[in-house]
């Protein structure tokens, strides 16, 4: 069975500050070379509303994840094409975090200085194509005797640390791939790109993201609901010395972001996650949460593949006619944690005749505080 990889850091070599109107924005010139790479840089503005804190923390009162499965090069055609589509997208969500799933590579082993080189790598894609976002990590789930490799990758406008990953139970069904959870913590505050290696103070203010990719086999997708479950909690426990609300002086909120595989609008599997408490809590559909009188269940694709109108069911999977919501943003709710508040969430799936992808970008809107909370 291919063995997961250790995460690899990515940060943009600029200087990228938050502030109450603007984020510099950086450009990529470069694919990286190395587990951490270098970018240059250049600016433009952001929309985002922001509130300021009595310790002059810069919080945005609007904080937006995004989960984007974007069907590796090898499944999906047209990549030169399709990457500036699903930079689109991305831009046009304008998403603090990103959670991407199927990010393949191939890798061409080293060249003469010793550093690996790609010959194909969709987050280095990507990335050049979005300059605002400074800080990316990936993992590699699943590793090929040809140098293919595919994972997970995050994306985000704000500083990374405590990227961690597990192994999801892996055999038994149909399903041969080997799948992964992986957690990591963003800090909502400036940044220095030139500095990839984030600890968090006393100050700082942060959110706890994972991304995960469930197996499309029944049985092996309840031992992923599982095993994503037990992970989560151990990760984000009050006595783990690294979890989010030990680690900063608050933790606004914990999400769940990915592509479940399930059929039509849940199945066991994410019924089980959703039920199951952790932390004295449950996970909460963010889509579920703001169409609660639409969540209906129906095996039918209710619109036209050749439009962008919006399923009433939030179906995002297949684009050409999607009969399947098996992409999720969670977040959980606790008496005891702080918790971030659905505002709103739609559906971003491109149109034809070349789609983005075969799944549609999930966007999850979220309040966190406002100037009357403060931080104290």
């Amino acid at each position: 069975m291919p063995a997961a990889a250790l995460p690899q850091l990515c940060c943009r070599r600029s200087f990228c500050t938050a502030s109450a109107h603007n984020r510099a924005r950086s450009s990529s010139t470069s694919m990286p070379t190395s587990s951490v790479s270098s970018y240059s840089s250049s600016s433009a503005s952001s929309s985002s509303s922001f509130s300021f804190s009595s310790y002059g923390i810069v919080v945005p009162i609007n904080f937006t994840v995004v989960t984007y499965n974007v069907q590796n090069y090898n499944d999906g055609p047209n990549w030169s094409l399709r990457k500036h589509l699903i930079a689109q997208i991305i831009s046009s969500s304008s998403a603090d975090v990103v959670a991407l799933q199927e990010i393949r590579t191939t890798k061409q082993h080293g060249n003469n200085s010793g550093s690996d080189v790609y010959s194909e790598n969709m987050l280095s894609d990507l990335m050049e194509l979005l300059p605002q976002y400074c800080f990316s990590t990936y993992i590699t789930a699943m590793k090929h005797s040809n140098g293919l490799e595919e994972g997970l990758a995050v994306i985000s406008m704000w500083p990374i640390f405590g990227v961690n990953h597990t192994q999801l139970t892996w055999g038994g069904g149909g399903d041969l791939n080997t799948r992964i959870c992986m957690s990591l913590t963003v800090v909502l505050r400036p940044g220095s790109c030139f500095n990839y290696s984030y600890n968090a103070n006393d100050s700082d203010v942060c959110v706890a993201v994972a991304n995960t990719h469930w197996s499309y086999d029944k049985d092996q997708q309840m031992r992923n609901a599982e095993d994503t479950l037990s992970y989560l909690e151990q990760q984000w426990a009050t006595d783990n010395a690294e979890s989010c609300h030990r680690r900063c002086s608050r933790c606004l909120g914990h999400v769940v972001a990915g592509d479940f595989n399930n059929k039509g609008s849940s199945s066991p599997a994410v019924e089980l996650f959703e039920s199951h408490a952790i932390l004295g809590g449950t996970f909460q559909d963010s889509w579920k949460a703001s169409h609660q009188s639409q969540d209906q269940p129906n095996t039918t694709s209710p619109y036209n593949a050749t439009t962008e109108e919006e399923s009433d069911l939030g179906f995002t999977f297949p684009t050409t006619g999607p009969v399947s919501r098996c992409d999720h943003v969670f977040t959980l709710g606790t008496a005891s944690l702080p918790s971030l508040t659905t505002t709103n969430s739609t559906n971003s799936c491109g149109s034809g005749p070349v789609y983005p992808s075969d799944h549609c970008a999930v966007v999850a809107k979220y309040c966190t505080e406002d100037d009357s909370h403060g931080l104290s």
